[in-house]
C-alpha cells in the first residue's frame, strides 16, 4: 500500500531544480506510482508544467540523451 505524503512535506520544485542543476528533464508520474499513469510513455510524461509536477511524483531522466551527464 503506498503511503501519500502531505503537500507541505514535499520538495518545493525549485529546490529539486537546483539541487539538480542546469534544467532536468523531469517527468510527471501518478501519486503513488513509479510508472506513467494508463495510457502515457515515459516520453509523454516529460513536462515543464510547474502545476502538473508540483501535484505529481516527479521522476528525473539521466543521462547524456537527457543532457545530465
Amino acid at each position: 500500500m503506498s503511503r501519500l505524503v502531505a503537500r507541505d512535506s514535499r520538495m518545493p520544485l525549485s529546490r529539486l531544480k537546483h539541487l539538480l542543476g542546469g534544467n532536468p528533464s523531469l517527468m510527471a508520474l501518478p501519486i503513488g506510482s513509479k510508472a506513467p499513469k494508463a495510457g502515457s510513455t515515459y516520453d509523454s510524461s516529460v513536462t515543464g508544467d510547474k502545476q502538473t509536477l508540483s501535484e505529481s511524483n516527479i521522476a528525473v531522466r539521466l543521462g547524456a540523451d537527457y543532457w545530465n551527464v
